[in-house]
């Protein structure tokens, strides 16, 4: 046997031994990268070559894996007949270019920027020595090409390195598509085993949801309160829990809460749960916000088309799950039967309260037993709720009905023979106890109101007692007139005592409420600005002008002042309402609206300098 003969041997059964380790390669890219090292090594005249695959979303061959060249060879992009492996995978036969002049005609219709990217890739060589090609084909499709170049060297390949290949190449493809269908069938086990942790962790997730309703049912059946509830929801969801009302008041809380301002409890999350809040009761819907230790989930207690509270939950260091948020819709259920619950309760208490309040101030005679209720002398105070961003718009009636429970948590607790309730969206007390007390009573209901997070505001105005039931009509009917005119003229004081018109309620009884505001802007409106810069000593000598029988000398010795500076008062008076004291008709006019204005409280019993020198 010749020497060139015992080399072909070798070579062969090197080939027989390449194509054993292909078939038990499964990988397709180890397959693609033992197909080049074999290449190459069976192949003496080899020193690079590319493997190109089809690839159907760019419709060309790209390079999949390369020997002896740079990265470059992997931006290019062959069409089908273009340059050395364009045209095997087009003829779909092996081909030998067997000197640089076959390699140039070869690719001389390859484009421009693959020969750019070619001459980088080799190191500044456009053309090989010589090639040899072979496309990858099973069953008839071409799957891609083989490229083998000689690079640096003069070898030459012959007609036994392409047999070479050509085996090479088909046993490549067979075990290429092997592997293909080797990896599509392990992606589509693992497919199958996803599925089935999927649907195992479905039941697992149904089984504690089942398991979580069944606990809630519990707790509905027999009738827990709220802080029970709070603590079986914290319970299951490893969160803490915040049940609060409509006006964000703490009804329940796990773990139990020493403060019942949300605001305070959650303290930095405050900033993010606020908007959650109101989004929630907007939309009527679950939201969830990123808080300082973890997700918060806000649930909104929906009863028809109102939302009567919320259920706060708050992951510390853990996520808020599917789970969690099914325990939080269970538990906002119960939790809205009790709040109904107790609303019915209170309802016909409210109703008592409310009929009682109507046939008091109505004038009706009261029954022995509503007469009992009360001891004269009565208290009147009513309440004027507006919304904290408006204090025009009056409050919707279920709000004021929360606003109302805040107002008989303070009071009631205080006085339990008060009767408090809505009479046209304003609040009603009325009380046997002393004035003081119940403004007492109603600044901490103002300051309760403000730790409310809207801050809602409220005015309300306290009457002088009643000495008999048929006076709390009148007293009742001031304190409304109060309310309007300390909002429309803009006076300050949130509790303010009425002082009483007395004998001059006869002329004021068949007038509106709006009819003795206007009276009072239209004649003292261009005065007010200017006794606020005296510090009030105009309407102040006027007051004191009336009581000493419109006499200037003796105002003059009441406040202390010469008779010349009250007569420059009343002066300026007459000089802003146009109207003379000198007219019986005129001084009455502006004793009438003086009575109103000191309704709510504005007068001043103190003389000052004038700093803006309006007033001497």
């Amino acid at each position: 046997m010749t020497e060139e003969a015992r080399t072909e041997l070798d070579r062969l059964m090197t080939l027989l031994e390449v194509n054993r380790s292909l078939t038990s390669e499964l990988g397709p890219q180890e397959i693609i990268r033992e197909i080049l090292a074999d290449a190459i090594r069976v192949i003496p005249a080899a020193d690079a070559g590319v493997l190109f695959l089809y690839d159907r979303n760019c419709r060309g061959l790209v390079a999949n894996h390369a020997v002896g060249f740079g990265p470059a060879i992997y931006e290019i992009v062959v069409a089908s007949g273009e340059g050395l492996a364009g045209k095997a995978f087009e003829a779909t036969r092996p081909m030998i270019y067997r000197d640089r002049d076959a390699v140039a005609a070869c690719m001389s219709n390859t484009a421009s920027g693959n020969l750019q990217l070619m001459e980088e890739a080799t190191g500044g060589l456009t053309y090989a020595h010589s090639a040899l090609t072979c496309p990858l084909i099973y069953k008839g499709d071409a799957l891609g090409a083989i490229v083998i170049d000689n690079l640096h060297t003069p070898k030459v390949f012959n007609d036994f390195d392409l047999k070479l290949l050509e085996g090479l190449a088909r046993a490549a493809s067979v075990a290429l598509v092997n592997a293909r269908l080797y990896e599509s069938e392990r992606e589509a086990r693992v497919k199958v085993e996803a599925l089935n942790d999927e649907a195992r962790h479905r039941h697992d997730q149904m089984q504690r949801q089942l398991a979580v309703q069944e606990s809630f049912a519990a707790v509905a059946r027999e009738g827990h309160p709220l802080p029970v509830l709070a603590a079986r929801l914290a319970t299951i969801c490893e969160a803490s829990t915040i049940i609060l009302d409509r006006l964000y008041r703490v009804r329940a809380s796990a773990p139990s809460l020493a403060s019942d301002s949300v605001s305070e409890i959650l303290a930095g999350d405050w900033a993010a749960v606020e908007p959650a809040l109101l989004r929630a009761e907007t939309t009527m819907s679950r939201q969830t916000v990123a808080g300082l230790t973890g997700p918060i989930l806000v649930t909104p207690l929906c009863a028809g088309p109102n939302v009567l509270g919320f259920i706060v939950l708050r992951g510390l260091g853990r996520t808020i799950g599917d789970t969690d948020a099914s325990a939080s819709d269970s538990a906002a259920v119960i939790a809205t039967i009790e709040f109904l619950r107790e609303r019915s309760a209170e309802e016909a208490d409210r109703r008592r309260n409310e009929n009682f309040l109507e046939a008091l101030l109505s004038g009706q005679q009261l029954s022995t037993r509503q007469g009992r209720k009360l001891r004269l002398p009565l208290t009147i105070a009513v309440g004027d709720l507006r919304e904290p961003h408006t204090e025009k718009r009056p409050l919707m009636q279920s709000v004021c009905q929360g606003l109302l429970d805040v107002i008989m948590d303070v009071i009631g607790g205080d006085d339990p023979t008060a009767v408090i309730g809505l009479r046209s969206s304003q609040i009603v007390l009325v009380t046997s106890a002393a004035p003081t007390a119940i403004e007492r009573g109603l600044q901490r209901v103002i300051d309760r109101l403000h730790r409310l997070p809207e801050k809602w505001h409220a005015v309300f105005a306290v009457s002088e007692p009643a000495e008999a039931f048929t006076d709390v009509r009148n007293q009742y009917r001031e304190a409304c007139a109060a309310l309007t005119v300390h909002r429309e003229l803009q006076r300050e004081g949130s509790v303010f005592r009425v002082n009483s018109l007395g004998a001059y309620r006869l002329i004021f009884r068949s007038a509106s409420d709006t009819d003795i505001v206007e009276l009072c802007q239209r004649v003292l409106g261009r005065v007010l600005p200017a006794d606020a810069r005296s510090d009030g000593r105009i309407l102040n000598s006027f007051r004191a002008y009336l009581a000493n029988g419109n006499s200037v000398t003796a105002t003059a010795g009441k406040l202390g002042v010469h008779p010349h500076t009250i007569r420059y008062r009343l002066h300026r008076l007459e000089e802003l309402t146009s109207l003379s004291l000198e007219k019986v008709e005129d001084r009455l006019t502006l004793e009438l609206a003086t009575r109103v204005l000191d309704m709510v409280g504005a007068t001043h019993d103190h003389d000052v300098a004038d700093d803006n020198g309006d007033v001497a």
